[in-house]
C-alpha cells in the first residue's frame, strides 16, 4: 500500500505544479511614465482577500534603489530620474486548501525614462526645443496626453517622423519604436505615441481614439506646430513606420501633404488579424457605434483630404496574408476612386524570413530615409491651398485648432 501511495502522490503534485505555473503565467506587470515617476501595476487574476503585493525598483544592473513593502493595493509609484530601470514584483498568496503562503516573484521589462517636459497645448507656442538632446514632450490636450520624443541636431533642415504600431500588454508606456536610431536618422527624429493605447483592452489602435475624438488628427496638428517651431517644412519631412505605425504614417502624410514610406502597413484596418480588430472594436466603440471608415481605410482619407501622398510601400513577400488582405484590396479600392495618384505610388518587395514582423535591416532603412528626403517631389514643393472643405489643412487655416 505504501508503494501505491508513493506512486500516486508525485503525480498529484505534478498536476498541482502545472496548475500553479498556468496561474502564474497570467501575471502581468504594466508600467507607465507619469510626471517624472514610474507607475507600476501588478495584475494577478487569482488574487483574493489574502493577496498582498510588494515592489522594488532596480537599476539596469539589478541593484535595488527603492523598496515598497507589502500592501493590498497592486499599484506602486516610484519617483525617478532619467535612466533605465526594472520593476521587481512580489505577490504573497495562499493557494486554496493550503495553510502555507507562497511568494511569487516577477520582473517587468526594462523601463526607459527620458528627460520629459510636461505642458499644456496652449503653451506649445512659447516652447523652445533644445538641439542635440533627446527629450520627451508630454502635451496635455483636453485631458489626453499626446507624447512625442524628439532629437534634433543643430541646423537640421529635414525630419523623419516615426510611428509606433502594436504595443504588447507588458510594455512600459509610452514607447517609441526605433528610438535607439534617433542620433543616426537624417535630420530631426520625431517620434509620436498613440494615446489610445492607454485605454485597456487591446494592443493596437491605429490612432483611432473614440468616435467623438480622433486622436491621430490631433497628432497631425501637433506635428505641424512642432515642425513649424523647428523651422522644417513638410516637403522636407518623411513619415515612416511599419505595420500599424505604417498605417498612421500614411494617414498623417495625407493630412499634412507630406511623403511617406511604410513597411508592411495596414491600408484597410478591418482586414487585419481578426483578434486584433475585435479587441480594437470592443475598446474604442460604444454600443451601437460603427467604425468611421476615413480613419480605417487609407483611400477614404485620401478622398477627404483631396491628397494622395507620395507613397512608398516596402512589402515582405514572405507574408502572403499581407499581400492578399492589404496590398491587393488597397489597389482595388484605388481603382474605384477618382484619385490623382499617377506616379506617386511605389511598391517594393523584399524577402525576409519571419513574415509580417520581419523588418528590413536598420542600415537599409537609414539609407532609404536619406534617399527619400533627397528625392525631388514637385507635387510637395508646389502644394498650396485652397484645400478641400473638411480637410485638415483647410480647418487649420480656418483656425479650428
Amino acid at each position: 500500500r505504501g508503494g501505491r501511495r508513493g506512486a500516486v502522490r508525485p503525480c498529484r503534485l505534478l498536476g498541482e505544479i502545472k496548475a500553479m505555473k498556468a496561474e502564474q503565467s497570467d501575471i502581468l506587470i504594466t508600467c507607465k511614465i507619469q510626471q517624472g515617476a514610474i507607475v507600476a501595476r501588478i495584475s494577478y487574476p487569482q488574487a483574493d482577500s489574502f493577496t498582498r503585493y510588494a515592489c522594488y525598483l532596480t537599476d539596469r544592473n539589478k541593484r535595488t534603489l527603492q523598496k515598497q513593502m507589502y500592501q493590498k493595493d497592486p499599484e506602486f509609484t516610484f519617483p525617478v530620474q532619467p535612466g533605465l530601470y526594472y520593476v521587481r514584483a512580489f505577490i504573497r498568496t495562499r493557494p486554496k486548501e493550503d495553510p502555507d503562503t507562497v511568494t511569487i516573484v516577477r520582473e517587468s521589462k526594462w523601463v526607459s525614462v527620458y528627460p520629459t517636459v510636461s505642458l499644456e497645448y496652449s503653451e506649445l507656442e512659447s516652447l523652445e526645443f533644445p538641439r542635440n538632446k533627446l527629450m520627451v514632450y508630454a502635451i496635455q490636450w483636453g485631458g489626453v496626453p499626446f507624447e512625442f520624443a524628439i532629437y534634433c541636431p543643430r541646423e537640421a533642415k529635414e525630419a523623419v517622423v516615426l510611428g509606433t504600431g502594436n504595443v504588447r500588454a507588458d510594455t512600459c508606456l509610452p514607447i517609441f519604436s526605433r528610438i535607439t536610431w534617433a542620433k543616426e536618422i537624417p535630420g530631426c527624429a520625431i517620434y509620436y505615441f498613440d494615446p489610445t493605447r492607454y485605454i485597456e483592452g487591446g494592443t493596437l489602435y491605429w490612432g483611432y481614439g473614440t468616435n467623438q475624438w480622433w486622436y491621430l488628427e490631433n497628432v497631425a496638428v501637433l506635428l505641424k506646430r512642432i515642425l513649424d517651431k523647428l523651422g522644417i517644412s513638410i516637403s522636407n519631412t518623411l513619415f515612416f513606420g511599419s505595420s500599424g505605425g505604417g498605417f498612421t504614417s500614411v494617414l498623417l502624410a495625407s493630412m499634412l501633404h507630406g511623403r511617406v514610406t511604410a513597411i508592411n502597413p495596414q491600408m484597410i484596418v478591418e482586414n487585419y488579424v481578426p483578434r486584433h480588430v475585435e479587441a480594437f472594436r470592443n475598446t474604442v466603440l460604444k454600443p451601437g457605434e460603427e467604425l468611421l471608415t476615413e480613419r480605417t481605410h487609407a483611400v477614404k482619407l485620401f478622398e477627404r483630404e483631396g491628397f494622395f501622398p507620395p507613397l512608398q510601400i516596402w512589402q515582405n513577400s514572405s507574408e502572403p496574408r499581407d499581400i492578399t488582405s492589404q496590398v491587393i484590396p488597397f489597389l482595388q479600392e484605388l481603382s474605384e476612386y477618382g484619385l490623382d495618384w499617377g506616379d506617386k505610388l511605389r511598391i517594393r518587395f523584399y524577402y525576409q524570413e519571419g513574415g509580417h514582423a520581419a523588418m528590413p535591416p536598420k542600415e537599409d532603412c537609414l539609407k532609404m530615409m536619406v534617399e527619400e528626403l533627397a528625392r525631388p517631389e514637385p507635387t510637395l514643393s508646389a502644394d498650396s491651398g485652397p484645400y478641400p472643405p473638411g480637410s485638415l489643412l483647410a480647418r487649420l487655416e480656418a483656425g479650428e485648432f
